[in-house]
């Protein structure tokens, strides 16, 4: 990352960059770049808008002036988001011709006669929809490379109940969606029957906590474990599951077998022992734990996880627990988000590899008996913004006696609503797979954040006045 132009806000589990903004004096720059050679088009001011036109972003005020679009071929348009309210001539999607990133999540005047169009658009890759919507064109089916269809802001009630648009597009096994998230398992049961057919899946994320979610555990422990299912040579990739569970589900975990692959696995409930499944898991490289209070027993079966490279628990406190001589032997990052200062001890000898370590305590009190003089790569320890000036002193002073001299960090905190969002719902992630998400888009605006997610639509584009949720929606 070159970090003259953008600077990191937020990692990734596995230390990729997951957040990031420019700095103030570099946006006229790219904007006048982007302009220039006709990468993007701002319409604004009452100026004379250019004929052609490849990615446009609208918002409101834009977007509803039908005058302004009159002397523009939107055929040629590849990219269109729009946001607030927008006139009947830019939403007359039957305009746009060439058509790849369609993203009208927060379009307030989107109905089901405008979307109509959409099965026409035949080289449609990324689809949001939003507003009024309530049923999807039957013919949805004829979008042959369509990778992500996010519907989360609409009013569908069922869409994949049988003989419907999208049971029948999916049913077919040609889907080349990649992410299934945030569906809760009592209101979206038809998807765990179609799971199945998504052969192409890389990602998924599951809700069931209330009991009606875990009334009928078979199609759903059947979907996770056809998912996890380890075909050898077939998995060496990106595979992450994402489950948020109640009580009533911990009987399915503990229905799960081996053996199965994952490299990314988050579980969120109340956890009293580790489920079998995940001490089988292959290729295992992150895990992150959210519970209540994790117990001992827990903790210990972790240190068998010998591939881990990234581990973080989310708990109110830990047990007592003493991280052995060479324990987690090849764990690269730790991060314990703790409610009570109960921090682990660690022996010498163990987490030998460990680089970065992140202490999300507001109560956190010292050194807290951690001997980082132990941790012989430790580069960097992350601290909770809200301990105490003494605590960051003690913590600075330890580090400048470490060989390494680690920097002493506090965290840079996104919006917490923002982050639980990221996590249990649908993800909008476009599906040019070959773009990884350490690619850094140089086009974003002034101090705005935009998320990893949307990076990876397509070329990016800057795109003023607007707030840190549109630039993660519109950047194509």
């Amino acid at each position: 990352m070159d970090r003259n132009i953008i600077e990191p806000i937020n990692l990734s589990n596995n230390d990729n960059v997951k957040t990031c903004q420019t700095y103030g004096m570099m946006r006229e720059f790219i904007l006048h770049m982007s302009i220039s050679q006709n990468f993007v088009t701002l319409f604004c001011n009452d100026k004379i808008e250019p004929k052609y036109v490849r990615r446009l972003s609208l918002h409101d005020s834009s977007a509803t002036d039908a005058d302004s679009f009159n002397n523009v071929d939107l055929s040629l348009v590849r990219s269109l988001a729009i946001f607030g309210k927008a006139s009947q001539t830019v939403l007359d999607l039957s305009k746009y011709h060439l058509l790849r990133v369609l993203d009208l999540e927060k379009c307030e005047e989107l109905k089901d006669d405008h979307v109509k169009d959409i099965c026409n658009l035949l080289l449609l890759k990324y689809l949001s929809l939003g507003g009024g919507v309530t049923t999807i064109p039957r013919d949805i089916v004829k979008l042959k490379h369509l990778v992500s269809l996010d519907v989360r802001r609409t009013k569908l009630t069922d869409i994949v109940k049988p003989k419907s648009e999208v049971h029948e597009f999916l049913s077919k096994g040609k889907s080349n969606l990649e992410t299934l998230a945030g569906f809760v398992t009592d209101r979206s049961g038809g998807f765990l029957h179609l799971m199945g057919y998504m052969n192409k899946l890389s990602k998924v994320k599951i809700l069931c906590e209330s009991p009606a979610g875990c009334a009928d555990q078979t199609d759903l422990k059947e979907a996770i474990q056809q998912f996890i299912e380890d075909e050898k040579q077939a998995n060496v990739g990106s595979r992450s599951l994402s489950l948020h569970f109640g009580k009533c589900c911990e009987g399915l975990l503990n229905s799960l077998k081996g053996p199965c692959y994952l490299s990314s696995l988050k579980l969120h409930g109340d956890l009293v022992a580790l489920p079998q499944f995940v001490v089988s898991l292959r290729g295992l490289r992150e895990l992150c734990l959210s519970s209540t209070r994790l117990t001992a027993g827990v903790l210990e079966a972790l240190s068998n996880l010998s591939y881990l490279q990234y581990l973080k628990l989310v708990a109110h406190d830990l047990e007592k627990f003493v991280v052995r001589d060479q324990a987690f032997c090849r764990l690269l990052r730790l991060s314990l988000e703790l409610q009570c200062p109960t921090f682990p001890t660690i022996e010498e000898g163990a987490l030998p590899f460990l680089v970065t370590l992140q202490l999300l305590c507001k109560d956190l009190h010292g050194l807290s008996d951690l001997k980082i003089e132990y941790l012989k790569h430790l580069k960097e320890v992350t601290l909770d913004p809200r301990v105490t000036p003494t605590t960051r002193g003690t913590w600075e002073k330890a580090a400048r006696k470490h060989p390494n001299r680690p920097k002493v960090l506090l965290l840079k905190s996104v919006d917490a609503a923002q982050s639980e969002l990221a996590d249990y719902t649908i993800a909008s992630e476009p599906a040019e797979s070959a773009i990884q998400e350490t690619s850094i888009p140089a086009l974003l605006n002034q101090g705005l954040v935009a998320s990893s997610s949307a990076m990876r639509k397509q070329s990016t584009s800057v795109l003023s006045n607007m707030g840190p949720s549109e630039v993660s929606s519109a950047l194509t």
